[in-house]
């Protein structure tokens, strides 16, 4: 059985190493959650290193600590889930 430090440190090393991209779907129970904190950092020690690494999206505008708020958002209460796939494939077909 893995321990929460053996996932801890494999999520680390998912979010910034061996990820493409990560798609933050920003949410209050997404800032309050210790696990997706744990992500975000993760992911923002590989966006410095490639641009466009971090996908944002939003369910509500509760302001995730370390994403400007000058960046661009999918607005997923103005998108239905066939339209947030279609912009995430045209974004990987794009940026390859």
């Amino acid at each position: 059985m893995r321990s929460y430090l053996d996932l801890y440190v494999e999520l680390a090393d998912v979010y910034a190493n061996r990820s493409e991209y990560v798609i933050v779907i920003a949410s209050k129970e997404y800032q309050a959650n210790v696990r997706t904190n744990h992500e975000i950092r993760n992911a923002f020690e590989r966006a410095v290193k490639h641009d466009g690494y971090i996908i944002p999206a939003r369910f509500d505008d509760t302001r995730i600590t370390g994403l400007r708020t000058t960046i661009a958002y999918i607005d997923l209460r103005k998108e239905t889930l066939h339209s947030f796939v279609e912009i995430i494939m045209e974004k990987l077909q794009t940026n390859p």
